[in-house]
């Protein structure tokens, strides 16, 4: 187990270090999108390019909330967004905590969340790495891995964001159910405390063929992690109002899983890289289900994976396509079956198509251009 584990952190360090130089490199020769530069929180220190290149997005109200916390009153557009819920209400605490944590070590907020980045990425590959090899061969495994590392999309594994985190988290937590190991239960509430769509778990640990008292023991670490989110939030925000009223501001209001078809249809300009109506994330929508219809004929994998990997694609469904290249990233079933369903040299062209297309991904992102 080691020298798969080994290779595949070679693989990401070196993976990631080419990224961090292709992002400056992206931003100096061809500049940003000015309009959602000034539309969007961004950076205001000066930084260098490959520093400037990896804020974007939600990334800076990380970076916001870990310097200036989450009632911060800096006056920025997005704050005005939704009137009185602070739009700062639908970021999950860990990561931005994580940020806070190693400043110290980093000397600036803007390193520490490239290295929180980068952490919370390495788990995620390493996770999966080790979840599914509990189930399954080492080589298949290790490709899951290897194609969860360079799909397009996990990009963002290694940005500041609070998606590597999650996934590492989340894998962790169902190798301790695997394993029958309760001391690393505690996953599951780190998890919960990361992500939104942690508060969801239980729609899968509920029903893992695990002994009982393992199901319970899961239950609670995630009740452990839904009580430490609440006090965080009530201790920030003044009381859970805010929190519970901006989970469905972004995204629009929850009703079920085909509300993202009609957001598609309705939503104007069309394009495959549209904000609700993106052709790339209708078409991982419907790869991702009949994935998870299909896969359990060829590879068999714990009843509570395969439950979790509908979780976390219908959840993000019921409102529209919104991010969901990015928001598809938790369902690590995924990558386990499509690593099944490749022959060996058909998973190693698709593996090179897709580390081409997550470069294509940076350009768009360094550059401020929507993605995901």
């Amino acid at each position: 187990m080691k020298k798969p584990l080994l290779i595949l952190t070679s693989a990401y360090v070196a993976s990631r270090l080419i990224l961090l130089f292709l992002a400056g490199v992206f931003l100096s020769s061809s500049g940003y999108v000015r309009e959602n530069w000034e539309g969007n929180l961004h950076l205001e220190r000066s930084n260098p390019a490959w520093i400037e290149a990896l804020y974007r997005w939600d990334a800076c109200w990380y970076l916001e909330i870990a310097e200036f916390g989450y009632t911060s009153t800096r006056g920025h557009l997005e704050d005005q967004k939704f009137g009185a819920v602070p739009f700062s209400a639908g970021f999950f605490p860990l990561f931005p905590y994580a940020i806070q944590a190693l400043k110290p070590l980093a000397g600036t907020y803007e390193i520490a969340g490239i290295l929180a980045g980068l952490l919370g990425g390495w788990l995620a590959v390493a996770g999966l790495f080790l979840l599914a090899r509990s189930a399954l061969d080492e080589d298949t495994a290790f490709r899951a891995a290897l194609l969860l590392l360079f799909f397009p999309s996990s990009l963002f594994l290694s940005l500041p964001f609070s998606e590597g985190f999650f996934l590492g988290f989340l894998c962790l937590g169902f190798l301790a159910m695997q394993k029958n190991f309760t001391e690393g239960l505690p996953a599951l509430a780190l998890a919960v405390i990361t992500r939104p769509l942690g508060l969801f778990l239980p729609a899968s640990l509920a029903f893992a063929r695990r002994p009982w008292g393992m199901r319970v023991r899961a239950l609670a670490a995630w009740a452990l992690g839904l009580g430490l989110l609440l006090l965080v939030f009530h201790a920030a925000l003044g009381g859970l109002e805010p929190f519970f009223e901006r989970q469905s501001l972004s995204r629009g209001m929850a009703t079920g899983p085909w509300r993202f078809l009609i957001e598609y249809f309705r939503w104007e300009p069309k394009g495959w890289f549209s904000w609700k109506g993106g052709h790339l994330d209708l078409a991982l929508a419907l790869l991702s289900m009949a994935t998870l219809a299909l896969g359990p004929r060829k590879t068999k994998l714990p009843l509570e994976w395969n439950l979790w990997g509908w979780v976390a694609v219908l959840v993000p469904l019921c409102s529209s396509l919104l991010s969901f290249q990015r928001l598809l990233l938790p369902a690590f079933p995924l990558f386990i079956y499509w690593t099944g369903w490749l022959p060996r040299r058909a998973f190693w062209a698709a593996l090179a198509l897709s580390a081409s297309a997550q470069i294509y991904f940076l350009y768009r992102y360094a550059t401020f251009q929507w993605i995901a």
